[in-house]
């Protein structure tokens, strides 16, 4: 298990409390430096990978008369390679830091899930979205 080198005796409550902290710690990395924007942060270049990944997808699906079962199926390609190359990249970093040590490893979940959820950034969206939804139920 993930926890084994972290604390004594491994098992389930070790591992339990190995992926509270990782999560604690994301969280709490978010709560202190927020979600910074700079050019290679990995969700931008996942947006970038996602933007060609689309291209791609509508080229290989595209025919004369591309109807609505082709253009999922071009969707479907999209999201399979956008999702295996975010999936697969953040476990393999995950599983190559843990062999490091175990402490690499939760330094690495740590980072993963910070740049995964951002809750910060999320609210400060939710709330522009708000106030221009509460400006037009207000408008005449």
């Amino acid at each position: 298990m993930l926890a084994e080198n972290f604390l004594p005796g491994g098992g389930l409550p070790a591992d339990w409390l190995f992926l509270a902290l990782a999560v604690l710690g994301g969280l709490l990395l978010d709560a202190i430096i927020g979600d910074p924007q700079f050019r290679w942060h990995p969700v931008r270049l996942l947006g970038l990978f996602a933007d060609k990944a689309e291209k791609l997808c509508r080229k290989i699906f595209r025919t004369a008369n591309a109807g609505p079962g082709v253009l999922r199926a071009a969707g479907a390609c999209t999201w399979l390679l956008v999702a295996g190359l975010a999936a697969s990249s953040a476990i393999l970093f995950s599983l190559y830091a843990h062999r490091l040590h175990a402490l690499a490893g939760l330094a690495a979940d740590v980072l993963i899930i910070w740049a995964s959820v951002a809750p910060a950034d999320l609210a400060r969206h939710a709330l522009r979205v708000r106030r221009v939804l509460q400006q037009d139920s207000a408008a005449p």
